[in-house]
C-alpha cells in the first residue's frame, strides 16, 4: 500500500525540478538577448543554491566576462573545479573546461558570447563530447520503448550503467559519471541506454530482472526505503555511492537518482539486482577494461 501523500510528494518534487531548468533557462535567454546584468542578477543567487548545476555556471561565467568582470568568471570556475574534485572526485565537462580556455584569450580573438544549449538540444544538435551524443529508439519484444545514445569514435564498447540512468542528464554533464565518459570518447565509440521507465526510456517494466529466491535483511529494507520514501532513500543511496561525501553533495546525488527514475522502478531494479552473483562468470570475460582501452 503506497503511503499517504506520496503523490504530491513526487508532483512537488517535480514542480520544484521544472522550476530550476526554467531559471537555467531563463538565465541564457536573458545572455542570448544580450543582456548579461539581468543574467547575473538572476543567476548569482542560484549558482550559490545550487552550486553543482553546471549549465546555469556556465552561463554565469559568460555573463560577467560579457561585462568585463573575466576574473570572477574564472573565480567561478576555480571554485567549481574544487568543489568536484573534493566531494565528488570528478572533473567539470569538457564544455566547461573549453569556456575557460575562451575566456583566458586577449579580447580580440574572444569567441562571441553564446548561450548554453540544453541537453536535449546540444546532443541533438552535435555538439563535441558526451553533448554530441545521438539519441535513438527501439521497441523490444515485450513493447517497451528503449532510448539508446552514441557518441565518441573507435571500437565500439556498450555501457552498462547499472542501476538507473538518464541520458538527459549524462548529457547534461550532471551525472558523477559524465566526465569519466566524455574522456572515453576520444578513443571509443560508446552506447549507452536507459532501462526500461527510467531517464528517456518509457515503460511499462514486465520483468526487472532474473528470479531470485535469496532473502537479504539489509538489502531488503534498502529497497522497502526506496520504495516508500524515495526522498530519504535516494539520500542514503547517495552516500553508499560515494562515502564521506558532504551533505551538499549527496543531495546532488540524489536529485539526480530521483529525475532518473520513479521510486517504484527505481526499488524494483534494485530488488532484481542485489542478490545476483556474477563472480563465478568473471574468468570467462575475455574483453578489455576501460583503463586497458583507454
Amino acid at each position: 500500500m503506497r503511503p499517504p501523500g506520496r503523490r504530491a510528494q513526487t508532483g512537488d518534487h517535480a514542480r520544484l525540478q521544472l522550476r530550476r531548468v526554467a531559471v537555467e533557462r531563463y538565465g541564457a535567454a536573458l545572455l542570448a538577448a544580450d543582456l548579461p546584468t539581468e543574467a547575473i542578477l538572476l543567476l548569482q543567487p542560484f549558482v550559490a543554491d545550487q552550486p553543482l548545476r553546471e549549465a546555469a555556471r556556465a552561463t554565469l561565467m559568460r555573463a560577467l566576462h560579457a561585462v568585463g568582470r573575466t576574473s570572477e568568471a574564472l573565480a567561478h570556475d576555480q571554485s567549481y573545479r574544487e568543489h568536484l574534485a573534493e566531494e565528488l572526485g570528478l572533473e567539470p565537462s569538457r564544455a566547461l573546461s573549453e569556456l575557460q580556455v575562451s575566456l583566458r584569450r586577449p579580447p580580440e580573438v574572444t569567441p562571441p558570447t553564446q548561450p548554453p544549449a540544453t541537453a536535449a538540444a546540444s546532443y541533438r544538435h552535435g555538439s563535441p563530447g558526451l553533448q554530441g551524443m545521438a539519441v535513438r529508439y527501439l521497441r523490444t519484444a515485450v513493447g517497451n520503448v528503449i532510448a539508446y545514445g552514441t557518441v565518441g569514435s573507435g571500437p565500439s564498447v556498450v555501457v552498462l550503467m547499472g542501476w538507473i540512468s538518464s541520458l538527459d542528464i549524462i548529457a547534461s554533464g550532471r551525472d558523477p559519471r559524465s566526465s569519466v565518459l566524455d574522456r572515453l570518447t576520444d578513443a571509443l565509440s560508446l552506447t549507452l541506454y536507459d532501462r526500461a521507465a527510467t531517464g528517456l526510456s518509457s515503460g511499462p517494466v514486465e520483468d526487472y530482472g532474473p528470479e531470485t529466491f535469496a532473502d537479504h535483511r539489509m538489502t531488503d529494507m534498502v529497497v522497502e526505503i526506496v520504495r516508500g520514501h524515495w526522498g530519504i532513500g535516494s539520500r542514503m543511496l547517495g552516500d553508499l555511492y560515494r562515502p564521506k561525501l558532504s551533505d551538499q553533495a549527496v543531495l546532488h546525488l540524489a536529485r539526480v537518482f530521483r529525475d532518473s527514475a520513479p521510486a517504484e522502478v527505481s526499488a524494483a531494479y534494485l530488488e532484481a539486482t542485489y542478490p545476483q552473483d556474477v563472480s563465478k562468470l568473471l574468468p570467462e570475460i575475455s574483453a578489455p577494461g576501460c583503463l586497458a582501452c583507454a
